[in-house]
């Protein structure tokens, strides 16, 4: 199992980083209860003009209990984060994959403070969004990009992004999936005109 890991890891670096650091900051902050832990990732607008800039992106790596089970949030983040991760890691490079990952962690945390100022918030999920926002504009506008993700898999995570809008999940950082999902169709476009200038 840890040769495994270390395989994956040195093949995926940042997919893999990322994973391991949500993991050891859950493990850390015991899933968002140990307060003393806690504090030093959380968004922090005064802290954050006060030179805290770390606050902008530590939020994505606070997980917090949800449906009654205390990892679920954070399994369910990792397994669509592993998913996404490697196949941008794999085709195109883990300098982009790790650019899309900070600007869309960045933006979506600031989104999400933005809406809710006075709400603990924190997850990965924003990120994902954005990555799945890029490989689907990217399945429709290149057929020659080998990331695919099917059909169902979108749909099911988009649709789940909708709904959760209606609040039939609990609270749930709704602004963040949103932009971060819109954050990744941009760098989708990007990518895809920029390429086709360049041919």
């Amino acid at each position: 199992m840890t040769n495994q890991v270390a395989i994956e890891l040195k093949k995926y670096p940042v997919t893999m980083g990322l994973i391991i650091l949500s993991c050891l900051v859950s493990l850390m902050t015991w899933f968002g209860s140990v307060e003393s832990t806690l504090i030093w990732f959380v968004y922090d607008r005064d802290a954050i003009l006060h030179g805290q800039v770390w606050r902008l992106i530590t939020p994505i790596f606070l997980h917090f209990p949800a449906i009654g089970i205390i990892f679920a949030h954070l399994a369910f983040n990792m397994i669509w984060l592993y998913q996404f991760g490697y196949l941008i890691e794999r085709c195109d490079s883990s300098k982009w994959l790790l650019i899309i990952v900070v600007i869309s962690g960045i933006v979506s945390n600031a989104a999400q403070a933005f809406v809710s100022p006075y709400v603990l918030f924190g997850g990965m999920s924003g990120v994902v969004y954005a990555l799945l926002g890029y490989l689907f504009l990217l399945k429709k506008l290149d057929p020659y990009y080998l990331g695919r993700v099917p059909d169902n898999i979108i749909y099911f995570l988009i649709g789940f992004m909708v709904i959760a809008t209606l609040g039939v999940f609990g609270a749930i950082a709704n602004t963040a999936h949103i932009v971060g999902f819109i954050v990744g169709l941009l760098f989708a476009a990007v990518r895809h005109f920029a390429r086709a200038d360049s041919r």
